[in-house]
C-alpha cells in the first residue's frame, strides 16, 4: 500500500487498500491470539496468575507498538525536513523497505500449538514446571498420569459473533472496544487536522502525535507490570473513562484559535499561537493517552484471562476485539465524510459512546474484576 503513494491513482490505491483490509485483520487478530497463547505458557512456566502474564505480555507488546509509532513520526519528520523536493517519495520508499523487513522477520515466528491438556513436565533451573518449550530438558517421571490431548478447535466467524452477544464476559467489554476504535480514529484524524494543525501548524502536529505515542509507550508498559493487582484491574478502565471525559471536555470548552489554513501545499497563517494554546493542544494528547493505553492493552489482557479455560473462546474473544474496534474506526471515517466540519456532532457521539462504556465497564468490574469474585468467576461462563 505504501508504494502506491509513489504514483497515487485509483488503479493502484483501491487494490492496495483492499489488500490492507484483508491483511490487517489477520495480522491483528493473529497477534492477539499469539500473545494469549504465550501468556498461558508463561503463566504455567513461572507459576504465576494468568492475569499477571496476560497483563505483562500485552503491555510489553503495545509498548513496543507505540514506540514504533513514535520512532516513525520522528523518522518521517527528519526525512521530510532534510531531503528536499523528493522527500515524499523517499519517505514512502523507506517505509516500504522497513515494512518488507518486518514481514520477512515475522515468518520466523515460532508456531504455538494450543491443546486443552496438560503440557509435559520440564526441568527449568532445577525446578519441575509445565507448559513451555525452551532449551530445558524434558524429564521422565515414574508412571506419569495419562491425560488425553484434545486439540483446540479454531474459532469461526459464527462462533465469534455468538460469543460476543451471548457471554457477558465479552458483551460487557464491547462498548469499550467500539469506543476505542472511534476515539482512536478521532484523535489521528479530526483532532490532528482540526485542532493541532489549525492551531499550532502542520510542523508541530507531528510532535503532538509523538507525545501521544511516547506517553502510550511508557504507560502501557507500566500497566502491564501492575495489571495483576485486583484493585488495578477493577478501577483501571473506570479511570480510562474519566481521562477521556476530561479529554472531550477540553476539546469542547478549551480555546483553540485557527491560526493556520492549508490548501494543498500552500499554508496561510492568520496569527501566532499563544503559550496557553500550546499547553492545551499537548494536554489533549496527554489526556487521550492516559485512557487509550488502558483501552488498547488492558481490555485484551482481561479477556484473555477471563477466557483462559477454553482456547476456542479465547481466540474468538481476540477476534471480536479487532472486529468491534475496526467497526468503531469505520464509523469515525463515515462521519468524516458525512459531517466534514461537524466537530460538535462527533463530540456528542463520543460522549454518548463513552457514557455507555462507563456503565458497561463498571458492571464488568463489579461482576468479574472485584477482588472477592475474580478467582471464582474468571473461568465460569456468564
Amino acid at each position: 500500500m505504501v508504494l502506491s503513494f509513489l504514483k497515487p491513482c485509483y488503479e493502484l490505491s483501491l487494490p492496495a487498500y483492499f489488500l490492507v483490509g484483508l491483511g490487517a485483520p489477520l495480522l491483528w487478530s493473529g497477534s492477539s491470539v499469539y500473545i494469549s497463547r504465550c501468556a498461558m505458557l508463561r503463566s504455567q512456566a513461572l507459576h504465576e496468575p494468568v492475569e499477571a502474564s496476560t497483563g505483562f505480555l500485552n503491555g510489553y507488546f503495545f509498548s513496543l507498538f507505540h514506540m514504533n509509532g513514535f520512532i516513525g513520526l520522528i523518522l518521517s519528520a527528519v526525512i521530510l525536513s532534510f531531503t528536499g523536493k523528493d522527500s515524499n517519495n523517499i519517505l514512502f520508499i523507506v517505509l516500504s523497505v522497513i515494512g518488507s523487513i518486518g514481514a520477512f522477520i515475522i515468518t520466523f515466528t515460532p508456531s504455538l500449538e494450543t491443546t486443552e491438556a496438560a503440557a509435559p513436565l520440564l526441568q527449568i533451573n532445577g525446578e519441575t514446571t509445565q507448559g513451555i518449550t525452551t532449551n530445558a530438558t524434558e524429564i521422565s517421571i515414574p508412571n506419569p498420569p495419562e491425560v488425553p490431548e484434545k486439540p483446540a478447535e479454531s474459532a469461526s466467524i459464527l462462533h465469534t459473533l455468538k460469543l460476543s452477544f451471548s457471554d457477558l464476559r465479552l458483551t460487557l467489554f464491547i462498548p469499550a472496544i467500539f469506543y476505542n476504535g472511534v476515539s482512536l480514529a478521532f484523535l489521528l484524524g479530526d483532532v490532528s487536522k482540526f485542532v493541532a494543525t489549525r492551531t499550532l501548524g502542520l510542523n508541530v502536529t507531528g510532535y503532538v502525535l509523538a507525545t501521544y505515542y511516547l506517553l502510550n509507550t511508557l504507560l502501557t508498559y507500566l500497566m502491564g507490570k501492575i495489571a495483576a493487582k485486583p484493585s488495578i484491574r477493577k478501577y483501571s478502565l473506570l479511570f480510562a473513562c474519566f481521562a477521556h471525559f476530561c479529554f472531550l471536555a477540553l476539546l469542547q470548552w478549551g480555546s483553540f484559535t485557527r491560526h493556520f489554513e492549508y490548501h494543498g501545499d500552500e499554508e496561510t497563517k492568520y496569527g501566532t499561537p499563544t503559550t496557553g494554546e500550546y499547553i492545551r493542544v499537548f494536554l489533549v494528547a496527554v489526556l487521550f493517552s492516559l485512557g487509550d493505553n488502558i483501552f488498547q492493552s488492558s481490555v485484551p489482557a482481561l479477556l484473555q484471562a477471563l477466557f483462559k479455560s477454553k482456547a476456542e473462546d479465547s481466540d474468538a474473544a481476540m477476534a471480536a476485539v479487532k472486529l468491534f474496534q475496526s467497526l468503531g474506526m469505520a464509523l469515525q471515517f463515515v462521519l468524516g465524510v458525512v459531517a466534514n466540519e461537524g466537530m460538535g456532532l462527533r463530540l456528542g457521539i463520543l460522549v454518548s459512546l463513552l457514557s455507555i462504556t462507563t456503565v458497561s465497564t463498571f458492571a464488568a468490574s463489579q461482576r468479574y474484576l472485584s477482588e472477592s469474585t475474580h478467582e471464582k468467576l474468571i473461568d465460569e461462563p456468564a
